[in-house]
């Protein structure tokens, strides 16, 4: 990560808030900053399962984009 300093409690409720609006990345709280959270670290705050759902949920909402590319006319 960038090395901003956060306290648990707000970084874990604005990673919570990134992954309900289903952000295609988690990041860092600072405004502006932008820096992606690791696997690792997102693991750590939101737990295992929560973060392997995600995955699931990001891989079928990108291959239903995909899906939907291919059936536009040209």
């Amino acid at each position: 990560m960038c090395g901003h300093l956060s306290c648990e409690a707000c970084l874990l409720s604005w990673v919570r808030g990134q992954h309900a609006e289903c952000k295609d990345s988690l990041t860092c709280v600072m405004p502006g900053c932008g820096a992606e959270l690791s696997g690792t670290e997102q693991e750590a705050l939101l737990g295992a399962e929560v973060c392997a759902e995600r995955e699931r949920l990001l891989l079928r909402l990108g291959l239903a984009m995909v899906s939907r590319r291919r059936r536009l006319p040209n």
